[in-house]
């Protein structure tokens, strides 16, 4: 092997060696994002979940509402 294609070797190793080290940048920061994103969605899930619990006590009261309504109306 000549000392140019030596040096074509090394410099194409080198430029290897740079595009792995990125893309292992590039995997930690998704990696990062990723946990971070998880974190986020199990807080919107639990919010979610009161939410609704809200929403179904909410229903079960207007329900009772008109239900009282209507029987003092039919009394009146």
């Amino acid at each position: 092997m000549s000392d140019i294609e030596i040096k074509a070797l090394e410099k194409h190793n080198t430029m290897l060696k740079e595009h792995l080290k990125d893309q292992e940048n590039t995997i930690e920061r998704l990696t990062m994002m990723n946990k971070s994103h998880k974190t986020i969605n199990g807080q919107l899930r639990v919010r979610l979940n009161r939410l609704e619990e809200e929403n179904k006590k909410l229903r079960d009261k207007v329900a009772d509402d008109r239900e009282l309504i209507k029987d003092l109306y039919d009394f009146g």
